[in-house]
């Protein structure tokens, strides 16, 4: 019984410190101040519920809307795929609504394939290459808080530097998003190379 209570002591501790550490790492880049002017702004896509953005990505769109009208000779690459219950691609939703909100057409990039955020990151570079992007381009990753750590890690391994310019959560989904990205850190940490 002592060794059980010991293992589980033990247990909580690494686990305490495990996400502790996620939390400073996550919350390390919450305060960024994008750079002006970025060649490519990569919005990356989240939950769609049928067509119609969730509000963790209006907030993320809302965002880019900000930047883009701020620095209007930057491209916008609108990044993700479609996902269960989803009646289109998170891209063509983005697009739609940046075009709502008065974005032209001509500055949005649609990278409709990827499921994942290393993916997102991994087929947006891809479609800005495509574009005319170059090794000097300039490159701004917009995304909710809680992703914005992983989101710099992951486009670093893939093999470029990207400023990063977050995104408000949704009070009804941060707590469950923050814990949610602890996990998803670890593993990307781990095995996203």
């Amino acid at each position: 019984m002592k060794r059980l209570k010991v293992s589980v002591g033990v247990f909580l501790i690494l686990a305490l410190i495990y996400f502790m550490t996620m939390h400073i790492l996550i919350s390390s880049e919450i305060e960024n101040t994008p750079v002006d002017n970025a060649d490519y702004a990569i919005v990356l896509g989240a939950r769609l519920y049928g067509d119609m953005p969730s509000p963790s990505l209006v907030l993320r769109l809302d965002k880019a809307v900000e930047y883009l009208r701020a620095n209007p000779h930057t491209m916008v690459i609108v990044s993700g795929g479609q996902g269960k219950g989803e009646s289109i691609t998170e891209a063509e939703a983005m697009r739609r609504y940046l075009e709502k909100k008065g974005v032209l057409s001509e500055r949005i990039i649609i990278e409709d394939k990827s499921t994942n955020t290393k993916e997102n990151l991994e087929f947006s570079i891809e479609k800005a290459r495509k574009n005319g992007a170059s090794e000097e381009s300039s490159f701004l990753i917009i995304s909710s808080k809680y992703h914005i750590y992983r989101s710099k890690l992951l486009a670093k391994r893939i093999g470029f530097e990207a400023d990063v310019l977050p995104s408000e959560v949704p009070s009804s989904v941060k707590a469950a998003s923050w814990i949610r990205e602890y996990f998803a850190l670890g593993k990307s940490m781990v095995f996203d190379w």
